[in-house]
């Protein structure tokens, strides 16, 4: 059984970021129409980043590794408040949207992005994963963690660990 909840509702925007209104995960979006998606790398403070590997039940890049965390911005959320709800769920670590730090957004296909970065006090032991989302973390530097972003036909996120890096370490 997929791990993706499609029955989630989601604010649409227009490419401007204007509310349009709502719909279904599960309905398809027109074109023009746009959902927000939230993604964070998170570092220790060793200056490693958590990368965490997707489940394998997920709906799109099933066992791909990715970003620490990443989730839609559900209806009525922002992104920051999507940060803080998706990386307690799916790490069970406690973080603070003072915390957050924006280093890019962009738009794609359907979505517009948004890409935090944070330093935390933590060690892998801290991390309790939430399976149906994460099938395991890892630590790594930014040349691990560049290769295991770029995946042939996967979700390729090389470019954005870079410029966490550059905004979180200098």
């Amino acid at each position: 059984m997929p791990a993706d909840k499609l029955e989630e509702w989601w604010d649409i925007y227009d490419q401007a970021e204007h509310k349009i209104g709502q719909r279904q995960r599960s309905e398809t979006l027109r074109t023009g129409e746009y959902h927000l998606v939230a993604n964070i790398f998170l570092f220790n403070q060793v200056g490693e980043v958590l990368l965490q590997q997707r489940s394998f039940d997920k709906l799109n890049y099933p066992g791909a590794w990715d970003c620490s965390v990443g989730g839609s911005v559900l209806a009525g959320e922002t992104p920051q408040d999507t940060m803080v709800r998706e990386v307690q769920e799916e790490l069970g670590l406690t973080i603070t949207q003072e915390q957050l730090q924006l280093f890019d957004h962009q738009i794609a296909s359907t979505w517009i992005e948004y890409w935090f970065v944070a330093q935390l006090d933590f060690k892998l032991s801290d991390v309790t994963v939430q399976t149906e989302e994460v099938a395991q973390v890892g630590f790594f530097n930014l040349s691990q963690a560049q290769k295991q972003l770029a995946p042939v036909g996967g979700i390729k996120y090389e470019h954005e660990v870079q410029l966490a890096w550059q905004t979180k370490l200098g």
